[in-house]
């Protein structure tokens, strides 16, 4: 049988790209939308809705979706914001385990072109369909629970990790006005603190 459509509900979006990368929103400036390591942050819940003859992908952290800002074309950044949009989720395989996140009547879907071993924080962008292989493709992981009931375990998961009195480490990103991204991470022990700023990413 083929499946192609997803159950509405509440997921973590994975990338294919066999590192344990999922979709995540910054915590930085809870708008640009990342590839970062998988964890069960609120910020990387989903939440699939019908819409149209899409779904709509709203982030359980903020309550914005998943959208464009700065026109429609190749490599247009992904972000947050309070208005929803019609995405097509596309089926890539017969038993629907691997998915396209696309703009409707465009071959342009979510990517990830800049993701490379060691190098995880990167933004999302719409890229031509086949351009990035396995980097713009997508593994839907059901989360169990209402809204309400995911975001309050995740929120006690980061309370239990935060309490934790050997380091804390918290990475920031900001995009510049010309689209690069850069991240800094800063590790706080119990006498010392310090920060790191990574490469900007064009």
């Amino acid at each position: 049988m083929t499946i192609d459509r997803l159950q509405p509900g509440i997921y973590q979006i994975h990338s294919y790209t066999g590192s344990d990368i999922a979709l995540d929103l910054s915590g930085g400036d809870l708008k640009s939308i990342l590839g970062f390591p998988a964890h069960q942050g609120s910020n990387q819940k989903w939440e699939l809705s019908p819409l149209g003859k899409g779904y709509s992908i709203q982030s359980l952290h903020t309550n914005d979706y998943l959208t464009i800002e700065d026109g429609l074309s190749n490599l247009t950044p992904v972000v947050a914001s309070p208005y929803p949009v019609s995405w097509v989720l596309a089926p890539f395989d017969a038993i629907g385990s691997i998915w396209r996140i696309t703009w409707p009547n465009t071959k342009l879907t979510i990517g990830l072109p800049n993701v490379v071993e060691n190098e995880l924080n990167t933004l999302a962008r719409l890229v031509e369909i086949d351009s990035f292989g396995s980097r713009s493709l997508w593994r839907f992981v059901p989360q169990k629970g209402t809204p309400e009931e995911v975001t309050a375990a995740a929120s006690s998961d980061l309370k239990a990790a935060s309490a934790l009195p050997e380091s804390l480490t918290t990475t920031d990103t900001k995009v510049g006005d010309d689209g690069s991204l850069t991240i800094t991470t800063t590790t706080t022990t119990v006498i010392t603190t310090s920060t790191r700023v990574a490469k900007t990413i064009a």
